[in-house]
This record gives structure tokens, sequence and C-alpha cells, in this order.
């Protein structure tokens, strides 16, 4: 089984990328999901979190406030640290037994959606690494209407996240979105044949 990591900062469009994917028979283990598995109460990691955090970051029924957190992590890029090394221990764990099932289910590719790829080190445990690329703009734009955040929270979040120019020098594969839904699918659907080749870097 190949393990593919795909990663693109928030708004870039690898959800779309994934669907495509699975459409096509790829196995998808999105760690966002896996995160919101691991704090739903009663959780080891979300009694961690609010030792490490505070009450503030627990909401009223118990769940984790991710806007309190989000506030806290966001502007202070230590406490951001912080976080993801608590964090990432637990996804880590949880993604490499997903791994197992698909590959017990003879899954020829795998992949595993993590914005955080080569920040929580997955990307070691992968065959080939994709970034989503999308201008910072159009991903504001996308952001402002899907969390209905303030303008300048989002761009605090995008700040706080690694470069675009620095994930595509560190991938093998580029998938760009800048030209509308079509064209990434197409997109995505030539990398299914790059990568059910054995081909190499290509931008697409």
């Amino acid at each position: 089984m190949k393990i593919i990591g795909i990663c693109g900062n928030s708004g870039s469009g690898k959800s779309t990328v994934c669907s495509v994917l699975r459409e096509n028979g790829f196995g998808i283990i999105d760690c966002d999901k896996v995160y919101a598995d691991l704090i739903a109460p009663p959780s080891a990691l979300l009694d961690k979190l609010r030792a490490e955090f505070g009450d503030k970051v627990i909401a009223p029924d118990g769940t984790l406030d991710r806007k309190a957190l989000s506030g806290i992590v966001f502007s202070d890029r230590e406490k951001l640290e912080h976080l993801n090394s608590i964090t990432f221990s637990y996804i880590i764990k949880r993604v490499k037994k997903i791994l197992c099932l698909f590959k017990n289910r003879k899954k020829e590719f795998c992949v595993i959606d993590a914005p955080l790829l080569f920040e929580s080190g997955l990307d070691a445990i992968c065959d080939y690494t994709v970034v989503v690329s999308c201008p910072e703009s159009v991903r504001l734009e996308r952001l402002a209407v899907r969390d209905d955040a303030d303008p300048a929270d989002l761009k605090k979040r995008i700040d706080s996240q690694t470069k675009e120019e620095v994930l595509i020098k560190k991938c093998d594969f580029v998938i760009e979105n800048f030209s509308g839904l079509d064209v990434l699918k197409q997109n995505t659907l030539l990398l299914i044949r790059t990568l059910e080749r054995g081909g190499s870097f290509e931008t697409y």
C-alpha cells in the first residue's frame, strides 16, 4: 500500500481533492476528523488540553471551545507549538491504527489529509507528498464564507501556518487550485494517473 500525504493551508481546496481521490478508490484519513474524534468527551486529550490551557477552553456542555483555544494560540506561536506538541502524538497514534485497517482491506493507495503534515512528522511515513496550492486572497474569501469568522482572526490563522512556498518546495506533487472547481478535479485526476504509474515530481 502506498501512502500519500496531502497538505495545504486553510481554504486551499484539500477537501475537494480528497473527495475526488475517495471516489477513485483511495482510502482517506482526515486528520481534522481524527482530531474531532479524539477530543469528543470523555477524552484523555480533552482532559490534557484543559489542564494545559485552563477551564476557559471548555464550553458549558463539556466539549472543547475551539474558538477560545484558537484565540489563545493563534496570536502566540509558542503556545501554538505547545498545543501541537500535545495533539500530534495522539493523532499520529490514531492515524497509524487506521492505516493498518486500510492495509488489511488491501487498499492500493491511502491518503493522509493533514494540514500540518510536515509539522506533525506524518510526512515521514508517506511515500509521496502533495500540496494543494491556492492564492491567499481566495483562501481568505472562502474561509470568511465557510467559517463566518472575523477577517482579522482569519488572517492570524493564515499567518500562523507554514508558508505555501515552503510546502511547495517540500512536496513531491503540487495541485494548483487557481481556475475553479472543474479544473481542480481534472488536476486531481491527472495526479491519480501519475501515482498509478509511479511518476515523479509534477505540478498540475
